[in-house]
């Protein structure tokens, strides 16, 4: 069985969640001027840098180079889970 499909959806999924993130702690920490919502902040920041540069590796092999599998993407879902939990009880 090929879980090839299954890499796409989760670079996607890290990309474009992490993104919504980023944007809801920038938000946040315009509001509060809380500190931690800026290292959030910046964790979102870098799982959205991440997931561009898988994209760009997947569709554009040639530009750059990475390997990625499958229980590395599923790991970093969980972390920003994780973020996503930790920021909401804020």
């Amino acid at each position: 069985m090929d879980l090839e499909w299954m890499k796409d959806v989760f670079i996607a999924w890290i990309t474009v969640f992490s993104l919504a993130l980023l944007i809801i702690s920038v938000v946040s920490y315009a509001r509060t001027r809380n500190r931690r919502i800026l290292l959030v902040g910046l964790a979102f920041l870098l799982f959205f840098g991440k997931g561009v540069a898988l994209t760009i590796g997947l569709y554009w092999p040639s530009f750059w180079n990475v390997t990625t599998d499958l229980p590395s993407l599923l790991f970093d879902v969980l972390i920003l889970l994780i973020l996503y939990f930790a920021t909401l009880r804020e």
